[in-house]
Order: structure tokens, then C-alpha cells, then sequence
């Protein structure tokens, strides 16, 4: 066999172990389409229509989101230069990623408007996997991790924009563990909390921001156990309660900043039993007591103030209101408590000196149709809204001292779907509900969102594109 033979065959031989070579210049191509959505584009290499190596990601110039339709994430769909030129931001990747045959693979990075890395994150067969590192737009870190398989592992750091610490985080693969801490911006501790297999175990405690304790009890893997602890600023406790298996259970007392008992009773296993003293929600002052049975308002209630003076009589019956009696002051004038009856007709609340803070409609005992609250002292209008049956429904409007609109909050059967701060400079900020809000009741009407943490997923729109 001559030279030329063995070097053809010795050629054949590595096409036969390596395979023939990856594709032919007809079958790769560098391309601009769509990426998730007509928002973005992406820029990069096709090989066999699957997306390979570094690709740019880059955002469209500001337009209306109604202007900006959906696009398969499949789709690959073409983008001409002119599109190009005239909607998109070219000089300045959106997101700079890494393909390997369609799957996201190696470094991903996102950017600021302004050239600045935003967060940085490593994938390997499109998970998560390796460092993370966040950033704020000035450079200072944001956030420091790591994932393992697509899930936050070992230990996390997150930082304030000034530089301080805001919070420890300990995970195994991906569920939190061993001892968080969080801090306020001026580096005191403002929570600390240990985890087992992902649930809250053992002593917890949270801090004002001068140091002082705000809040102590113990976890029992994720529910309350035994006494619990609120505490003022100055130190004076405010309030001491009882769980059992996370439910409220036995003696529970609310107590003023100098030290005096407000307000409190007990419960048997979550539900509230015997004589009660609560507050109103409608006036610092003003206190209501009386009896439940079984978690339900039963018999006559009375509202007071701390020295024992009555201002109205309430009768329930099964945790509906029946009727009330007129209302006395403080200087026993007598105020006209409105028309309800039977559980039917317009109550009318007024504080301790008399002025009406609060109107509202009930049926079959339980709060229906428009209510209106007012400032006390100025009588103008602070907030209006509706209930159907007991829940908030609808739009719920608060205002200023000046008479103008500056929240609208949205309700359906009592779970907050929607809330609009109006700004001063006429712009409107929506504030993201992380959970739905309680039902309103007819003693307080005071809206109460929670907020919890949640990870961003920040690779929505490239994830999977491509494949």
C-alpha cells in the first residue's frame, strides 16, 4: 500500500471514531431572530436550526407593551436589518449567553442600560450550576451564591447599596439550612432564624434597628410554639401570646408603650373562647369587649376607652351584628349610630370626641355595599370602597389630606388582586402582590399584605429558546 492509500484510509479511520465534522458551511449560519418575544433579539450561530455558542441579546427601544406581541420561543423567526436599525438597541448587548446544540451552556450575563453587569450566572445542560454573582449598577455587589442543578447551594451572601450586608443564607441543594441571619442598613442584626431540611426549628428573634429586641419565640419545624413576644423600641413589652402546633392557644395580652394592659383573651386551639378586649382599628382609643364562642361574636358588646367609659352597645349573634345602640362621647353627647336594624340598614362609628370616621351598609348582619372612612378631626374622606357578603370588592380608593386619589386598590370576594400608588408627579407605581389579603371585617376594614421572598427567574426569556 503506498503513502497516499494509508493517508486515505487513515482519514476514513478518524471520520469512522470522531464522526463526520460537525456540520457544512450550508448548515451553519450566523443569524438575528426573535428571542421569546418580539422585545428582544438575539444574535448568534445556527447549527442545523439549533442555537450554538456565544449568542448577543439585545432589547428593543422603549415602546408601548401592548406594541410588543408574543413569539414562539421556538420559532427562530427572521428579524431584518431594517427592524434592526429602526427598533432595536444595538450597541449595547441586553444579555450575553452561551448555546451548546440548542441547550444553554457557559456563562450568562446580563447588562444595564448602561454597559454595567447586572448578574452573572454559569449553566451547564441548561441548569443552573456554579457561581452567581448580582450586581448594582455602580458595580458593588448585589448578591454572591451558588447553584447546584438548578437549585441555590451552600452559602449566600446579599448585600445593601451601601456596601453592608443584608443578609446569610445557608442551602443543600436548595433547601435552606443551618443559621440565616438578616441585617438592617446600618449593619445591626434584624433577624435571625435557624433551618432544618427547609423548616423554621428552634429560637427565633428580630431586632429594631437601635438594637433593641422586637420580637422572640421558638419554631417547631415551621410552626409557632409556646410563649411568643412583641416588644416597643424602648424595651416595654407589647404583646405576649400562645401557640401549640402553630395554632393560637391559651392567654394572649396587648399592652400600651407605659406598661398597661390594652387589650387580649384566650383561645383553644385557634379559636378565640370567653371574654375578649380588642382593638377597633378606627381609633386609638377605643376598645371593644364582650364574649366569643367558638371563634364567633356572641351576645352584647360594648366600646370603651381605657378609663371604662361606654360609648355604644353592639349585639351579635353567631359573629353577625344585629344592632347597636346611639353612640355617647366622651362628654356623653349622644350621636346618631344610623339606621341599622336587624342586621340590616347603614351603621355610622364615630371616635372618641364624636366625629364620624366610619359609614357603612349592612345585610343579614354582615357588611354590604359602599363604605366610607373619615379623618377624624377634618371629617374629610380618607377612604372608599365596597363589600359584598363580608368581602372587599372592587375598587378601594384612599386620599390625602387635600381631598386627591393616591392609592386605588382592586378586590374580588375579598382577595387583592390589584394596587396603584398615584405619585406625586402624576405617574402611577403598582405594587406587587405576593399574597392574596384577608377578608376585610366590619370592626377594622384595614388592609394588611404580607410580603415573602421569592428568587427572580431572570432567564425567562432565553432559557429555552432555541430549541
Amino acid at each position: 500500500m503506498n503513502m497516499a492509500s494509508v493517508k486515505i484510509l487513515f482519514a476514513v479511520l478518524l471520520l469512522c471514531f470522531y464522526g463526520m465534522p460537525e456540520l457544512s458551511a450550508q448548515e451553519q449560519e450566523i443569524v438575528t431572530v426573535y428571542n421569546g418575544s418580539t422585545a428582544y433579539v438575539g444574535q448568534g450561530v445556527l447549527i442545523n436550526g439549533r442555537r450554538h455558542g456565544e449568542w448577543k441579546i439585545f432589547s428593543r427601544k422603549p415602546q408601548k407593551p401592548s406594541a410588543v406581541p408574543y413569539v414562539s420561543q421556538s420559532s427562530n423567526q427572521r428579524v431584518s436589518d431594517k427592524q434592526l436599525k429602526k427598533h432595536f438597541n444595538m450597541n449595547q448587548p441586553h444579555q450575553v449567553i452561551h448555546y451548546r446544540h440548542g441547550i444553554l451552556n457557559g456563562e450568562f450575563e446580563e447588562f444595564y442600560p448602561s454597559g454595567a453587569i447586572k448578574f452573572r450566572v454559569n449553566l451547564v445542560s441548561g441548569k443552573l450550576d456554579g457561581d452567581y454573582e448580582a450586581f448594582y449598577e455602580d458595580g458593588s455587589q448585589q448578591v454572591k451564591g451558588f447553584f447546584r442543578q438548578d437549585k441555590p447551594h451552600q452559602e449566600w451572601h446579599r448585600f445593601f447599596a451601601n456596601g453592608v450586608q443584608e443578609s446569610l443564607e445557608f442551602y443543600y441543594n436548595g433547601l435552606r439550612v443551618g443559621d440565616w441571619k438578616w441585617f438592617h442598613e446600618n449593619g445591626e442584626l434584624r433577624e435571625t432564624i435557624a433551618f432544618i431540611q427547609d423548616a423554621k426549628q428552634g429560637a427565633y428573634q428580630s431586632f429594631f434597628r437601635n438594637g433593641q429586641l422586637q420580637e422572640q419565640g421558638t419554631f417547631d419545624k415551621n410552626e409557632k410554639v409556646g410563649v411568643w413576644q412583641t416588644y416597643f423600641d424602648n424595651g416595654q413589652l407589647a404583646s405576649q401570646e400562645s401557640f401549640s402546633f402553630g395554632m393560637p392557644d391559651g392567654k394572649w395580652e396587648y399592652y400600651t408603650i407605659d406598661g398597661k394592659l390594652l387589650a387580649g383573651g384566650t383561645y383553644s386551639l385557634g379559636k378565640k373562647l370567653g371574654t375578649w378586649t380588642e382593638e377597633t382599628g378606627l381609633d386609638d382609643e377605643l376598645l371593644r369587649t364582650g364574649f366569643y364562642l367558638e371563634d364567633v361574636k356572641s351576645g352584647t358588646w360594648k366600646v370603651v376607652n381605657r378609663q371604662g367609659h361606654v360609648f355604644q352597645e353592639e349585639v351579635y349573634d353567631e359573629g353577625k351584628l344585629l344592632s347597636v345602640s346611639n353612640f355617647k362621647d366622651t362628654s356623653s353627647q349622644v350621636k346618631d349610630a344610623g339606621t341599622l336594624a336587624n342586621g340590616d340598614g347603614e351603621r355610622i362609628f364615630y371616635d372618641a370626641e364624636g366625629r364620624v370616621i366610619q359609614k357603612g351598609g349592612f345585610v343579614k348582619g354582615i357588611p354590604h355595599g359602599v363604605w366610607l372612612y373619615f379623618e377624624g378631626e377634618s371629617s374629610n374622606l380618607k377612604k372608599l370602597g365596597g363589600y359584598l357578603e363580608g368581602n372587599a370588592h372592587g375598587e378601594w380608593l384612599t386620599y390625602n389630606a387635600e381631598g386627591k386619589v393616591v392609592d386605588r386598590e382592586y378586590f374580588e370576594y375579598g382577595e387583592q388582586l390589584k394596587e396603584d400608588v398615584l405619585r406625586d408627579d402624576g405617574n402611577v407605581s403598582s405594587v406587587p402582590l405576593l399574597r392574596q389579603s384577608p377578608t376585610l371585617d366590619s370592626n377594622t376594614a384595614m388592609h394588611h399584605q404580607g410580603t415573602s421572598n421569592h428568587f427572580r427567574n431572570m432567564f425567562y426569556s432565553s432559557r429555552y429558546a432555541g430549541h
